[in-house]
């Protein structure tokens, strides 16, 4: 039955409704045949998905609810994600932003629940590499909203979200590289990380607050100001951690 569920995604993909729709009908009748419950779910998201790529984007909702009734009930953290973003996107297609923004950061906080109990920093950076496509969603979602309501200040919660995961992305590479401050390299570095770290992690709890209020131009301004600012030591830096881990020639 997954195997049948794939092939109709595969079909809808190349643009044939006709296979597409018969290899779901057969997924979803075998699937329902078997009596596995995660089965049938699996089934019914690829399914739902496949009418995603169709352009059936209410159909393709029809086919997330029960999944996702199951996976809250069974507390399949990942699959509960997995399945928000695909509501997510079907609202997004469907012009139901808000909806879509509220199913979308519910995904998110899960992954990030996940993340947090996924173990060292190399494996919590690994897992989330593999979803940068939720955060692309985000991103795209809160946009849209701002395109429908500019003074809402949801161009400024994108970027406060984008400087989170710029931020996460540069704490993974000082992980990932296994930079042994104690052996070589300057002590300084990591204190002036540390240091970008906790400006960073203050300004962007200050805009979340002025986002949930009303701000004027000018404090939207200013924020903005103070987020190039730490953009641009956070450049300074990713230079200089670039320049550090590159390996001496002269030693090999």
């Amino acid at each position: 039955a997954t195997n049948q569920s794939f092939i109709a995604g595969e079909y809808a993909r190349a643009g044939d409704k006709q296979k597409a729709n018969a290899y779901a009908a057969q997924a979803l009748q075998l699937a329902q045949a078997a009596g596995n419950k995660t089965t049938e779910a699996t089934v019914l998201i690829n399914v739902g998905h496949a009418y995603y790529l169709l352009g059936e984007f209410e159909k393709a909702l029809g086919f997330y609810e029960e999944p996702l009734r199951l996976w809250q009930t069974t507390g399949n953290k990942l699959n509960e994600a997995i399945t928000n973003s695909h509501i997510a996107a079907a609202l997004r297609e469907l012009g139901r932003l808000d909806e879509a923004r509220v199913h979308i950061e519910k995904s998110i906080a899960l992954l990030e629940f996940i993340r947090e109990h996924a173990g060292t920093a190399e494996t919590q950076s690994s897992f989330v590499a593999n979803f940068f496509e939720f955060y692309d969603l985000y991103i795209d979602v809160l946009m849209r909203l701002h395109a429908a309501n500019p003074q809402a200040g949801n161009d400024l919660t994108a970027l406060v979200f984008t400087e989170k995961v710029k931020l996460r992305s540069l704490l993974a590479l000082l992980a990932q590289a296994r930079v042994d401050l104690r052996q070589g390299i300057d002590g300084a570095l990591l204190e002036r990380e540390r240091k970008i770290n906790e400006r960073i992690t203050v300004q962007l709890d200050d805009l979340a607050k002025l986002l949930k209020g009303r701000f004027t131009g000018k404090q939207k301004s200013a924020a903005e100001r103070e987020l190039d600012a730490l953009k641009s030591e956070l450049s300074q830096l990713r230079a200089k951690v670039g320049a550090t881990l590159v390996p001496d020639s002269r030693q090999n």
